[in-house]
């Protein structure tokens, strides 16, 4: 229903800033075209894409891109999305917004209009391995329901961090968590040594904002990154 992801959209009032910053975590540019008027960019480091926006909007957005995006409005809207926007005049660059489950904005592009960019085959970043992008929740059944109706299928719990249900599509695994601990969505990293990782992203002048040892026997050590344009990269130390 949603179509093929495409990147996770953040706001940055600094793009040059925020792109620099994830090229010291091992990240790439890739190409990008002229879809959009103002200045973006995308970095990637193989799994996670994320993009890059001097254009202020509720986000993170979930990017997808889609055919026929009209043909999809009725069924959407019948899945429970409330329209943020409808661009669908044959003389706009096609795209919706919506409001999905605790105010996750989704973004869906027309691939008429729009030519993703094509995924490099590139090494594990110094964040480590991307599992998913996690969402505090109110009610996480509820909210795991409602992405099933937008046509992702349930998958086993990234970790055990946050208590959290998970749905997937291809390319992108999604987190929902009533946790009080998850302030705001995040993207999660899998590393095998947390102490290791930190060390050499302080090599890269690279601190985390915070470090949180386990709760209870057999959870994970964590940390968190903060970007430049604020949204949280959660470390998480898996065996």
């Amino acid at each position: 229903m949603l179509g093929s992801f495409l990147e996770i959209s953040v706001y940055s009032p600094d793009v040059l800033e925020s792109l620099h910053f994830y090229e010291r975590l091992g990240f790439s540019q890739i190409p990008t075209n002229d879809a959009w008027t103002h200045p973006y960019g995308v970095v990637t480091d193989g799994r996670c894409f994320i993009g890059i926006h001097a254009y202020e909007f509720p986000g993170p957005s979930l990017t997808f891109v889609a055919p026929e995006l009209r043909k999809r409005v009725e069924d959407i809207e019948a899945a429970g999305a409330r329209f943020e926007f409808l661009k669908l005049a044959d003389d706009q660059f096609h795209e919706l917004g919506f409001l999905a489950p605790d105010e996750q904005m989704v973004t869906l592009l027309e691939v008429r209009t729009f030519s993703p960019p094509a995924p490099l085959d590139l090494r594990e970043s110094l964040l480590g391995y991307f599992a998913e992008y996690r969402i505090p929740v109110e009610d996480r059944d509820a909210a795991l329901a409602q992405w099933l109706r937008f046509g992702l299928i349930e998958s086993e719990p990234a970790d055990a961090v946050h208590d959290s249900l998970s749905a997937c599509c291809t390319g992108l695994n999604i987190g929902v968590s009533e946790s009080r601990r998850l302030k705001q969505p995040s993207l999660v990293f899998h590393v095998t040594s947390l102490q290791e990782r930190l060390s050499v992203l302080e090599q890269r002048g690279i601190s985390p904002r915070q470090v949180h040892e386990p709760h209870k026997p057999g959870d994970p050590r964590t940390a968190y990154i903060s970007p430049p344009e604020g949204t949280p990269l959660l470390l998480v130390e898996c065996a």
